[in-house]
């Protein structure tokens, strides 16, 4: 146990960590290859085969030796060659606290620089690594999207628009969100409601399929994530009216009226018009709160209440698959 790589700490030590001899050459060598990846910029695939060295001398540490210097070596060390997103995004909030708590702000905002400097021009995020929207030609990139939808109405048969963090970054300023790292879709799957919707979401994800635009981890009954634009995401959302009301997966369920959505007006993204809801205020509202309008880094999506209010839709979903 004392050597088990797979071993990771659930949280930084509360006292010192002792390390050996060993381990402490092992950690200041891994410190002095990442100087050196800061003085002549890291090239991840020269360089692979000598981070692979310095990881795994880290994972020979001990148990015992798994401490902060430890999780902050390894932590930077993956954020240089942009590989474990999972310990990286976990540690690096830990490891901010406890620098925060015990050496005060100026050394957490360094450590947090440092991380920055070493992902660069990547962040990190619940998706993994990515390249914001602000180190990217928007323009170009909101062109291909046009063609990109275009496509998907084509093969599908079904009016699409752009939702969430796309519509919102179109919404506050006529761009994409800068920090974003996806673009959102919504599909358009009649007005009469949940049963027929369930027929052409699964009718819409095989046509796409079938035209090569996804493959089969990405068939999923809430989303469908199709062809990325430069490496970027792209996500499609179901949506569908009944009565009147409007229904977005899932941030929207009836609360707003069918002609908020229907029919499509054109908005300007980075200067390209794209199709987007008739009335898109409300809808926003529904996904990120009234006070939509101002950047709220710590904003939380409310995922269960969203699935409690879908369960029609998704129990739908899965007694059409059950039937097949």
């Amino acid at each position: 146990m004392l050597h088990d790589p797979s071993f990771i700490p659930k949280r930084i030590p509360k006292r010192p960590t002792t390390l050996t001899p060993e381990t402490q050459a092992v950690i200041d060598d891994a410190e002095a290859y990442m100087a050196m990846l800061r003085t002549k910029g890291p090239d991840v695939k020269r360089q692979r085969k000598v981070f692979k060295k310095h990881l795994s001398a880290l994972n020979s540490a001990g148990v015992d030796e798994r401490g902060f210097q430890w999780l902050r070596t390894r932590t930077l060390l993956c954020a240089f060659f942009r590989t474990d997103d999972r310990f990286v995004r976990r540690f690096n909030t830990k490891i901010i606290q406890y620098l925060e708590a015990r050496e005060g702000p100026e050394a957490a905002g360094a450590f947090k620089a440092s991380v920055h400097e070493a992902m660069a021009p990547y962040r990190l995020s619940a998706h993994g690594y990515w390249v914001p929207f602000s180190a990217r030609d928007g323009a170009a990139i909101a062109q291909v999207l046009k063609d990109r939808m275009a496509e998907i109405e084509k093969i599908t048969g079904c009016k699409v628009f752009i939702n969430s963090g796309t519509l919102l970054g179109a919404l506050r300023s006529g761009t994409f969100i800068p920090h974003d790292d996806d673009i959102d879709l919504g599909i358009h799957l009649g007005d009469e409601g949940e049963g027929p919707a369930v027929a052409r979401w699964r009718e819409a994800i095989e046509k796409l399929n079938a035209a090569g635009y996804m493959n089969k981890k990405n068939m999923n009954m809430a989303l469908v994530k199709v062809k990325p634009i430069d490496g970027i995401k792209i996500d499609i959302f179901p949506a569908w009216s009944s009565q009147g009301r409007y229904y977005v997966w899932p941030h929207t369920y009836g609360d707003v009226a069918e002609t908020d959505v229907m029919p499509r007006k054109k908005m300007a993204l980075h200067g390209v018009m794209l199709d987007a809801p008739a009335n898109p205020d409300p809808l926003i509202a529904q996904n990120y709160g009234p006070n939509w309008n101002d950047t709220d880094d710590d904003f939380r999506f409310r995922w269960r209440r969203a699935r409690q209010r879908f369960a029609t839709f998704f129990d739908l979903w899965r007694d059409a698959q059950k039937a097949d």
